[in-house]
């Protein structure tokens, strides 16, 4: 009896079964379906693919040429590592208005190549990444220590330092060493002989400088063993005194100033270091390492930032990485004259390619502490360049371009 009722109980579930067929076909449309879901491993690769086929987008303010040779680099890493890069080059006039607008509406490339003092700026306001979240290596174990400085914001460091071009005092050596200067002044008494010097020189001039921003002025008196935004007295007063002795440069006038410095008509040059490479043979060129270990503000330099935006960090950060690179730093220096943020270049030069006329790796060495000088932002420079200008084209007097420099000290510009 037991036996039948077990029979009977199979017979009653093969029957439902065979009635709950059509659902199969349910099943099997539901299958077809999942391919399509986000989260099944099929679309994953899909999306991963798709992903790496998508390019990163590199925004700069080069020059043509120097944009033609990072051209040339980027399509290199293109084809050694399969990752696709397009570069997009703006007008240098109004890059940071234009910079600052693509990133508050959200439409900023993945990687900005930006002048280092517009970091901490678009970092407060949330724009870049910190480094730490997308480098594998320790972020700036690499680099001078003063550049890092300029990208260091909040305990994080938000752009990695790629090249920089401080302005240099360049001098007519054979002029100067027949008057007894046999290197260019540093104490006050050389100056002051400099200045005596220029008196006796009736009709010639005595220095080109820049007059529309602060880097130059800025050298000059770090030359002088002082600092622009703290000057002394002593550097002041020789600068009232050499101004009429001055030429003024600006766009419209630079190649006649150079042409006149060129000739011997003028003494002494401030000018970017990536100039001075190809001018003639003869001239005394001067960095002032410890200026600048004191100030790196005014070393002019340029770096690598990941938008906030991007959603191609990884193929971002492999970029920034080739293009710091030991082998590419060492091809953009010989290329654009821009000296290289790697450290180990000063430290441990494996080449004779990188022939600088001065000693960069002292600058590392008083950079191997940290550094607690002041950092200008991009605004903070702006105002800077409005008192050089006054200062030097005579709208204010050197007493009142001190208390706006002693002023600026305690002033907090956001």
């Amino acid at each position: 009896m037991k036996r039948k009722n077990y029979w009977l109980l199979f017979a009653i579930l093969l029957l439902s079964l065979t009635s709950l067929s059509p659902s199969l076909d349910f099943t099997q449309r539901n299958s077809k379906n999942n391919k399509n879901n986000t989260s099944s491993p099929e679309s994953l690769d899909l999306q991963n693919k798709e992903s790496s086929d998508q390019p990163i987008t590199i925004s700069v303010q080069l020059s043509i040429d120097d944009f033609n040779k990072l051209e040339i680099m980027n399509k290199r890493f293109v084809k050694e590592t399969g990752i696709q890069a397009e570069l997009t080059n703006m007008p240098e006039g109004n890059a940071y208005d234009e910079v600052s607008k693509s990133l508050a509406i959200r439409e900023s490339p993945d990687v900005l190549l930006m002048e280092s003092e517009w970091v901490k700026t678009f970092a407060a306001k949330g724009y870049l990444l910190p480094v730490e979240s997308y480098r594998k290596s320790t972020p700036g174990s690499n680099v001078l220590r003063s550049l890092l400085d300029l990208v260091e914001w909040n305990g994080y460091q938000w752009a990695t330092p790629f090249d920089m071009n401080p302005y240099v005092l360049v001098w007519q050596s054979e002029l100067l060493n027949n008057k007894g200067i046999r290197v260019s002044p540093s104490t006050n008494e050389q100056w002051i002989k400099l200045l005596n010097i220029q008196m006796e020189r009736k009709g010639k001039l005595l220095l080109g400088i820049e007059s529309d921003q602060p880097y130059a002025l800025a050298a000059l008196i770090g030359r002088m063993s002082g600092d622009i935004l703290q000057p002394e007295d002593h550097q002041l007063t020789w600068i009232e005194q050499a101004l009429p002795y001055m030429y003024l440069v600006n766009t419209n006038n630079k190649q006649q100033a150079l042409q006149s410095f060129m000739d011997g008509d003028m003494l002494m040059y401030l000018a970017p270091y990536s100039e001075t490479v190809t001018w003639n043979d003869g001239l005394g060129v001067d960095f002032p390492e410890h200026f600048y270990g004191k100030s790196p503000s005014f070393l002019r330099s340029r770096s690598f930032g990941v938008s906030s935006q991007s959603s191609l960090t990884e193929q971002a950060s492999e970029w920034i990485a080739y293009m710091t690179t030991y082998s590419n730093q060492e091809e953009w220096f010989n290329e654009t004259n821009r000296l290289p943020s790697l450290s180990a270049i000063y430290e441990n030069p494996i080449t004779d390619s990188f022939d600088i006329p001065f000693r960069l790796d002292v600058l590392h060495e008083l950079n191997s502490e940290e550094n607690h000088s002041k950092q200008l932002t991009n605004n903070e420079l702006k105002e800077l360049a409005i008192h050089v200008n006054q200062l030097l084209t005579g709208v204010i007097k050197v007493s009142q371009f001190k208390e706006a420099m002693l002023g600026k000290e305690t002033k907090v510009i956001k």
